[in-house]
């Protein structure tokens, strides 16, 4: 299945949180260093090993947490009709992958 909000790739959990462009969006306007969601893992438990890895437990548990929860929060209010996301406006500013 593809992807609720962009159309373009698979619906799966790294997309999801790292790879779409709205997720892409919310990573670019976070306080965390791009090098934590640029180029992402393999999969959701390598990118939080990776967090891990790169910040102290406050950032971790407190600003990485909680920005992929607002991701996985803003695209269910999308697929559920509580939001309109401008994907087309989203295209513009990040490669789909």
């Amino acid at each position: 299945m593809s992807c609720h909000v962009c159309g373009v790739a698979a619906e799966i959990d790294i997309h999801i949180l790292f790879q779409c462009p709205l997720a892409q969006t919310v990573w670019e306007n976070s306080d965390l260093s791009s090098s934590l969601w640029r180029d992402p893992c393999s999969s959701v438990w390598d990118q939080f090993f990776k967090a891990r890895d790169l910040l102290d437990d406050d950032e971790v548990w407190g600003t990485f947490i909680a920005t992929a929860w607002e991701i996985w929060n803003a695209r269910n209010r999308c697929i559920f009709g509580e939001a309109d996301i401008d994907i087309l406006g989203l295209e513009g500013r990040h490669h789909i992958q």
